[in-house]
This record gives structure tokens, C-alpha cells and sequence, in this order.
């Protein structure tokens, strides 16, 4: 399979990448700072660009059969929209193509009706803390759903960088209720999220994962 990463550098980008490369899929992956990628290079191709720049962002994503975007807010996260610009360049460049490939967005938990899913001792000081995270998280929500490309949108609670166990991850969408805590392994995110692209079993659809 080609797979388009979009925030490789991040930590469960980085961890996505490295286990589609396992799995023997082709991967290409847009970063800023390619030097961050240098432990895999030669086994991906590397896009030095910009997700704000429609050129870079159509290079990355064109002729592939997914895209997983993990983006975050770098240095600035009150201030960053980056989760929905970028998206909305990702969207922008497949419309543009008429491509349809699956694309996978990492949001969060708390996000949206998963607000709903969590203790509601958890809904307050999550929304205090994360107001600007959850902001940007819900407009690339949005944008994701009203593009009318096929989408998976994973909402993981806390992670952590704990070994991997795809056993120990539990995947539920609204209304079921979820423990907001303890933290699932990012790798177990990244692992969910390959899964979703070659099984293709949670299209269009919204999951929290949890452990």
C-alpha cells in the first residue's frame, strides 16, 4: 500500500511510519526538518515541504491509497490552527486530483460527542487544559467530514511511549462510555490506525481508543 504521513516527526507519526515500514507499505512522508527522519533513511520517501503549502502538501498525497495525519501545534499551541489548516490543504489537494484514498486523522479523546463518552470528573479539567487543542481539533473534525472522502478519526485518550500492545487497546464509538485513563501506548494509536487503512473495517467513522 502508499501512504502519505503527514507529521512523521511527531511522536506518533514517527511511530506510525516506522511500523507501515515494517509492514513492507510504501511510505512518503512530509516534514519540515528531514534530518528528524534520518534513523529511516532510504526505506521512505522524503518530502522536504510545508502541510500550508498546496504544492508540497499535493506532491505528498497524490497517487496514494491513504493518508494518515498526525499534526500538532509545535511551540505555539494556543495560537496554532495547524490541525485544520493542514487538513484542510490535505482535503484541497484530493479534491483537486479527484483521488479517494482513506485518510486517517488523529484527533483526541473529549473531542466533539466523545465528551459524552468520558466521566464527567474528566470533562472539566480537560477542557480547561486542552480549550485550544479541542478547538482545533473539532474544526478538523469538521472539515474531514465534509470533504466526502472515506476517513477513519481516532480520538486516543492520553498516550504514553510504553511498549506496545495492540491486545490491550479498546476502540468504541459514541455513545458507549470509555475510562478516560490510564494512558494507551502511542504505538498501540499508530498500530490502530495502519490497521483501519488495510482492513478498511472502520471507515467513515469517529473511535476512541482506550485501554
Amino acid at each position: 500500500m502508499n501512504i502519505a504521513v503527514i507529521g512523521a516527526t511527531g511522536n506518533t507519526g514517527f511511530s506510525f511510519t516506522e511500523q507501515a515500514i515494517e509492514r513492507g507499505h510504501s511510505v512518503t512522508a512530509l516534514v519540515r526538518s528531514p534530518e528528524k527522519l534520518a534513523s529511516l533513511a532510504g526505506q521512505l520517501n522524503i518530502i522536504k515541504g510545508s502541510v500550508l503549502n498546496t504544492k508540497d502538501v499535493a506532491q505528498a498525497v497524490t497517487g496514494q491509497d491513504a493518508v494518515f495525519i498526525a499534526l500538532g501545534t509545535g511551540k505555539y499551541p494556543k495560537k496554532s490552527r495547524i490541525r485544520t489548516d493542514g487538513t484542510r490543504q490535505v482535503v484541497k489537494a484530493l479534491q483537486a486530483s479527484g483521488e479517494q484514498p482513506l485518510v486517517v486523522a488523529l484527533s483526541s479523546l473529549g473531542v466533539g460527542e466523545s465528551q459524552q463518552q468520558i466521566p464527567f470528573y474528566w470533562r472539566w479539567p480537560l477542557n480547561i487544559v486542552l480549550m485550544y487543542a479541542f478547538a482545533d481539533h473539532n474544526q478538523q473534525e469538521s472539515v474531514l467530514r465534509e470533504s466526502r472522502l472515506p476517513y477513519v478519526i481516532v480520538r486516543p485518550t492520553f498516550m504514553n511511549d510504553d511498549e506496545s500492545d495492540p491486545s490491550q487497546i479498546k476502540a468504541a464509538a459514541a455513545p458507549h462510555r470509555v475510562k478516560a485513563s490510564p494512558a494507551v501506548p502511542r504505538a498501540n494509536v499508530a498500530a490502530f490506525a495502519l490497521d483501519a487503512m488495510e482492513k478498511r473495517n472502520f471507515d467513515c467513522q469517529t473511535v476512541a481508543l482506550t485501554t
